[in-house]
């Protein structure tokens, strides 16, 4: 999104330092992690704040943990019928998308694109 939207706006300097690639992508997690470094102390207990250090790009993590725990609180206090649809499901050929129109009442138009079967995770990380 972020590089999109960097992109969008022609900012060629931001786009030179981040090359949309797993460098690129390191690079802007270490700067999002130094720029939410104060207000995290004020967040998290000293704890937490040692243990986020190891994870790269701990902030934006944190915010897509929390993003997910609020859609399932929000699922249970409504009552509301969903449908978890996991990434590796797409390239497993498992009928995830038969399930999904299925679950919306649609029928397929047209034909269905191939989801990449490449590790998207693997692209913005390493082993260690």
């Amino acid at each position: 999104y972020e590089w999109n939207v960097h992109r969008k706006a022609n900012n060629k300097e931001w786009l030179r330092y981040h090359s949309k690639d797993s460098v690129g992508f390191t690079k802007w997690c270490r700067e999002m992690d130094m720029r939410n470094k104060m207000s995290e102390g004020v967040t998290f207990d000293v704890k937490t704040n040692a243990l986020l250090e190891d994870v790269p790009c701990h902030t934006e993590f944190f915010k897509w943990v929390q993003w997910h725990n609020n859609a399932f609180t929000i699922e249970e206090q409504l009552s509301l019928k969903v449908l978890v649809v996991h990434q590796e499901d797409y390239s497993s050929n498992s009928g995830v998308v038969d399930n999904i129109l299925q679950f919306l009442g649609r029928n397929q138009v047209g034909k269905v694109p191939v989801y990449g079967t490449e590790n998207v995770i693997g692209f913005y990380s390493t082993e260690e």
